[in-house]
């Protein structure tokens, strides 16, 4: 499942569960911490130091609680100069989440900045809306006493992450597209990872309206409801985009029109199918 951890900035990466468990993967980026953020979250190998947070991937779960012990567990590991992995299953909601919350720390970047900067390596990262709404609170009533607190705390950096950062922004801008994904779909309903696209999926990703100009396609976020604005970078629904259904327990697309309401994330779109009223 997926096409390996990303990096997002140096010593700070973002995967899913199996990289957790990758020995190849963590040796050859010098991983020496990781923080897991699930459900059953665990230490799972030795000669690792973790942080293990447990926590569903649900809008009304408190991340927040748990942004100043991720930020002083990753902050800590970089400054000795080694790397840290930051993981939940698929590495779309939870694990970014927190690297967000992290890089709005130690920039001066607001919260979709942030988004972005972490999308710039892994393309597929979506928080959930719930904690999208943590983010925006995070920017308006927090971050700036976290910053006050890391400078009192590790004095100077001497990462050089706010440079860093604008440099990614800057040349995602003037690329005018995004390169790495996590080549695993994941239903906004569940999040739980679906596997490869279909051909008729694949067809979908290079003609949706919305992702060929270069945003994200559509979504329809549960318990909104149609047309409801969904908070952050993600527009509201788009109707103009084919429905695919998909046989679950065959695993193929019929191609018939159908009325679900979830979406698939792929790469940095969200596409239009889903199995969770067959699973």
């Amino acid at each position: 499942m997926g096409n390996g951890m990303n990096k997002i900035l140096p010593g700070l990466y973002i995967g899913n569960f199996k990289d957790a468990r990758d020995a190849e993967q963590l040796s050859k980026n010098k991983v020496t911490h990781i923080l897991s953020v699930h459900d059953s979250a665990r230490p799972m190998l030795e000669g690792v130091k973790y942080l293990c947070i447990p926590a569903a991937d649900s809008p009304s779960q408190n991340l927040t609680r748990h942004f100043k012990e991720s930020i002083k567990f990753i902050h800590e590991c970089r400054l000795r100069g080694e790397s840290c992995l930051v993981h939940c299953l698929a590495g779309v909601s939870r694990s970014v989440t927190l690297v967000i919350a992290y890089i709005m720390t130690v920039t001066d970047f607001g919260w979709e900045d942030a988004l972005h900067t972490v999308r710039a390596g892994r393309s597929c990262a979506n928080p959930n809306v719930g904690f999208q709404r943590q983010l925006q609170e995070f920017e308006k009533h927090e971050v700036h006493q976290y910053r006050q607190w890391l400078r009192e705390e590790y004095g100077e950096s001497p990462l050089q992450d706010a440079e860093e950062a604008k440099s990614i922004l800057g040349a995602e801008a003037a690329l005018g597209v995004q390169t790495a994904h996590c080549g695993v779909y994941t239903c906004d309903k569940r999040r739980r990872p679906l596997g490869p696209p279909t051909t008729a999926q694949s067809r979908l990703i290079s003609t949706c309206p919305v992702g060929a100009a270069g945003r994200d396609c559509p979504s329809e976020e549960p318990g909104l409801g149609k047309g409801a604005e969904v908070p952050g970078p993600v527009p509201p629904p788009h109707l103009g985009v084919t429905r695919v259904a998909r046989t679950a327990s065959r695993g193929r697309s019929s191609g018939a029109p159908t009325t679900l309401s979830h979406y698939l994330y792929c790469k940095n779109k969200k596409q239009p199918q889903c199995t969770c009223s067959a699973m």
